[in-house]
């Protein structure tokens, strides 16, 4: 059991390098420009924009915490230019318990778990 566990937290490991390295490749090809707004050090927002000439609104991630500083939920929007208003994109619901932390995404009105993890004592 241990042995499955452990594989289990090295793939999610290697599987999170990798989309950070994805990430921060795509990053260097583009022009954008983050705005953090904090609350007693813990980012509630985040509106990331797009330089092209000018600065064009592209996406919007709320956070919020529960009372240990965890996070809770992360939600994004997409900016809608034609109406010039946040549109919901996703939302990911993170809920905790002594052994694991279970993430549930909503994409468009449907729900899949997107992750469940054990931690160690």
């Amino acid at each position: 059991m241990k042995t499955t566990v452990l594989f289990r937290m090295i793939v999610l490991v290697a599987m999170v390098f990798a989309g950070i390295a994805n990430t921060t490749v795509k990053a260097q090809g583009n022009n954008f420009i983050t705005n953090e707004e904090k609350v007693d050090d813990l980012v509630v927002s985040k509106v990331i924009y797009r330089l092209d000439g000018s600065l064009y609104r592209h996406m919007k991630y709320d956070f919020t915490y529960d009372d240990q500083k965890r996070m809770s939920s992360k939600e994004a929007f997409k900016w809608d230019a034609s109406t010039e208003k946040w549109i919901p994109y996703f939302k990911i619901d993170y809920t905790y318990s002594s052994w694991y932390m279970h993430a549930g995404m909503t994409l468009t009105g449907l729900t899949t778990h997107l992750l469940k993890r054990a931690f160690m004592n």
